[in-house]
């Protein structure tokens, strides 16, 4: 198997809007044809912060609507690092307007480097946080264009949400599916 070489590439903006840009790199591939590849890049910043946090051993999910998904899907909390903010204060931020829950700052925090959500599509990167959460859940901090329910779940509920998940009753991230079978399997992990 061969894999594509870092070669000189060339990239442009082909539209331009407030969130986000569609772009285009040629290069050359293995065999020294020319290629375009068409990607969407965040113009302001790349970077956001998924939260993966439990109150009283119960795992913090949303649901929300979403374009792109024509519908509701189950996620976590998650949103963009502000210019200047650490990926902390992102997280706490995020967590606060998307449920109404705080960090319990008493707890030893644990994340993850910058990761590629969706590296063929897009330049965009998360931090996952670990955390411990308290206070009571609420939407009544979200956006006007926000479409989110916060709640938490049991191991046994986000058990039940992975065979619906499975049986395409409901829709579901990455991320989050992969936080579910860690909520439920590994539960050192959990601060």
């Amino acid at each position: 198997m061969r894999i594509l070489k870092h070669r000189k590439m060339f990239s442009k903006t082909t539209l331009e809007k407030p969130f986000l840009n569609e772009m285009e790199t040629d290069y050359i591939d293995n065999e020294g044809s020319k290629k375009i590849w068409q990607w969407a890049s965040r113009p302001n910043n790349p970077k956001t912060v998924v939260i993966v946090a439990t109150v009283r051993n119960k795992l913090v999910l949303i649901e929300e609507f979403r374009i792109p998904a024509k519908g509701n899907i189950i996620a976590l909390p998650a949103g963009m690092v502000e210019p200047g903010e650490d990926i902390y204060e992102a997280a706490e931020k995020e967590l606060f307007e998307e449920t109404g829950l705080s960090i319990d700052t008493a707890c030893v925090r644990r994340n993850s480097p910058m990761l590629y959500n969706s590296p063929g599509m897009t330049d965009e990167q998360s931090a996952i946080v670990f955390v411990k959460a308290k206070g009571k859940l609420t939407n009544k901090n979200i956006g006007a264009s926000e479409m989110i329910m916060p709640m938490l779940k049991s191991c046994k509920e986000v058990i039940n949400l992975l065979e619906d998940a499975s049986n395409k009753k409901i829709k579901m991230g990455t991320k989050v599916w992969f936080a579910c079978i860690l909520f439920c399997n590994y539960k050192f992990m959990w601060i």
